[in-house]
């Protein structure tokens, strides 16, 4: 079953989740939030925006983004070239 983008309703392509740890402790406590759909659109807009409060947090977001879209497009290419 296709998942919808939380925002704009269209298919969704991304999740994302947040991880958050202590830092010096030992053992490390570690907490997942749950996930949030986003359509690449969406994804792309809230990575150029203030709305992830902190430059480090958005920077961290827009580079995972931008990582997983250049895989994304090189898995189609490689796939484009195997049937092609």
């Amino acid at each position: 079953m296709q998942k919808s983008c939380s925002y704009c309703s269209k298919p969704a392509q991304y999740s994302l989740g947040v991880v958050l740890s202590t830092v010096g402790t030992s053992p490390r406590l570690q907490k997942c939030s749950p996930v949030v759909l986003f359509c690449s659109d969406c994804l792309n807009e809230l990575s150029e925006t203030e709305c992830l409060c902190t430059t480090g947090l958005r920077k961290a977001v827009n580079s995972a983004y931008t990582a997983l879209e250049l895989l994304s497009r090189e898995q189609l290419n490689a796939a484009a070239t195997a049937h092609g």
